[in-house]
């Protein structure tokens, strides 16, 4: 049957699965769809990049697309010129891309080299065919040679100090803030890039990018790698510190200066070991007044937060006593969703503090008796006294829809299996109907606290809920097995992987995932390397 033939609800129906890319192509083939298939943009990209630029004002001029923006996406990550990191010529070893020349540099050499080392990595035991590495393959197949990718890099550099320059993002979101009638949220993101060929968000920028393009991945931020140690935040005291968070003074600044109706503020690490510089809470300052005047605006509902803290255990935790970040808190007296998280979560192994006066209170950061329409909490990366955060969760409201608890450091005997045993038996939730019982999820690094690979975890959700409410297991590990009370057991949550969406699975053992055809069958691997050494020994 074609199409164009299909009840006007059949074709609704399809249309809603699809994303706008694919909408396009289906508008491209005759008139009859185009008009039958409507685009809605509800998002919008802005960065320091002249494609970027352009695209949001061309959506802003629309008439049409204009009216169903609710979402600004910033992305605060800028490319850059050269990195010490891979001058050196020791790092010009190496195979998967062409070979470095007068026209290319060392360290884009080496940094299109480490990219394809980490999608190896990244890709650990998983069978070649599945469809997201079978498109990977394709694009590392078709990388350009370098010269050419380093010359379309150069151009992007040139780009974005124009942008830089004349400020045009900056005066672009201004013009969208008073053209996007339904705009309630904007987020500011450090990956926006994601990984070689994973973008975490397909912006105008990066879907211009030649096929197969290789290049230094940019990050916004100071940013950990998993097992190395934190950065430390420098004191939010000059001009140069305060530009490496260009985004969030940017966003603040545009809000300031005009009326808006924004309502959610995202400022998203997307399983980073970075953040918010925290010392923008040690004491008054322009950026922290431009913070609490967006969150003071009447109908302000959602705040995610993520910080960069460091050492600030080791200080007295001086960016959270000085009380600041609470007052802000505290001055959105409409909030519904509150996230917050820290660079002490994933990625990270820790030192617990050895007194117990070491760890923060949470109700030093969390106004919890200000929230009465509170419908979800987020804590993450945190070092919490267990009872504590037991009596923080028993006072929040019963509007209370869901709670995050991921990433969690616990002082003393402390645990995940403890805690989950404490929200059953103390907080009275189990006693609420079905509907009002809030959700509980629990992020972990996979195998632990810590993670292998950044914005790859564990998470737990339905079993956690079986346990509260039901007859259901403890997903955390005890004393009898092999995993520790802070470790989720395997059989229990899924694996997610923020920059690969598809990479999604259960938390299993090999020969599972092996079944399930994420992983090849080891005997026929056996099998192949045997037949391999008998090549090789018979030359």
């Amino acid at each position: 049957m074609q199409l164009t033939l299909l009840p006007s609800e059949l074709h609704a129906l399809i249309l809603s699965a699809l994303n706008n890319r694919d909408k396009k192509s289906l508008r491209l083939t005759c008139r009859t769809l185009c008009d039958r298939s409507p685009l809605c943009i509800d998002r919008v990209f802005l960065s320091a990049n002249v494609r970027n630029v352009e695209v949001f004002r061309a959506i802003a001029d629309h008439e049409i697309f204009r009216k169903s923006v609710t979402e600004v996406i910033w992305d605060d990550a800028l490319l850059d010129g050269s990195n010490e990191q891979y001058e050196d010529e020791f790092y010009c070893e190496g195979e998967g891309v062409p070979d470095c020349d007068e026209t290319c540099p060392v360290w884009f050499l080496w940094a299109c080299r480490e990219n394809l080392s980490w999608l190896t990595s990244r890709k650990g035991n998983d069978v070649d065919d599945l469809p997201q590495h079978l498109e990977r393959a394709k694009q590392m197949e078709a990388q350009l040679p370098l010269s050419v990718s380093y010359a379309y890099y150069q151009g992007l550099l040139e780009q974005q100090e124009r942008i830089l320059s004349t400020q045009a993002d900056f005066e672009a979101l201004k013009y969208g803030i008073t053209r996007f009638p339904a705009l309630k949220r904007i987020t500011i993101t450090p990956a926006a890039h994601g990984v070689l060929y994973t973008p975490l968000y397909e912006t105008p920028m990066i879907r211009a990018f030649p096929y197969g393009f290789n290049y230094l991945i940019p990050r916004a931020w100071p940013t950990a790698d998993p097992g190395f140690s934190l950065y430390e935040a420098p004191l939010w005291d000059t001009e140069a510190v305060k530009t490496e968070w260009r985004g969030f003074r940017i966003v603040l600044r545009a809000l300031a200066d005009q009326e808006h109706h924004i309502s959610e503020f995202i400022l998203d690490v997307n399983g980073l070991c970075t953040g918010l510089n925290c010392h923008v809470f040690d004491e008054p300052c322009e950026e922290y007044e431009d913070f609490i005047a967006l969150l003071r605006k009447p109908g302000f509902n959602r705040i995610d937060l993520g910080l960069l803290v460091s050492t600030q255990q080791d200080e007295g935790w001086p960016s959270f006593c000085s009380g600041h970040l609470k007052h802000a808190l505290g001055e959105a007296k409409d909030l519904q969703h509150v996230s917050l998280c820290t660079d002490l979560g994933a990625n990270q192994d820790i030192a617990i503090p050895e007194e117990e006066s070491d760890v923060i209170p949470l109700r030093t950061i969390f106004p919890i008796n200000g929230w009465q329409q509170l419908q979800h909490l987020g804590i993450s990366g945190f070092v919490v006294l267990q009872d504590d955060l037991i009596s923080v969760l028993g006072a929040l409201p019963a509007s209370l829809l869901s709670v995050e608890l991921s990433f969690l450091h616990f002082y003393g005997d402390g645990n995940y299996r403890n805690l989950l045993c404490d929200m059953r038996d103390k907080l009275g939730w189990r006693d609420r109907s079905a509907s009002e019982r809030p959700k509980v999820i629990i992020g972990g690094g996979v195998g632990g606290l810590v993670a292998v690979h950044a914005g790859r975890a564990t998470w737990v959700e339905d079993e956690v809920l079986e346990f509260l409410y039901g007859d259901g297991l403890n997903p955390f590990g005890h004393e009898g097995d092999s995993f520790s009370p802070n470790q989720i057991r395997l059989g229990f949550g899924v694996e997610r992987d923020e920059f690969e969406p598809a990479f999604e699975r259960p938390w299993a053992q090999y020969d599972e995932l092996q079944r399930l055809g994420y992983y090849p069958d080891v005997r026929l691997q056996y099998e192949e390397w045997k037949k391999s050494l008998s090549g090789d020994l018979s030359t």
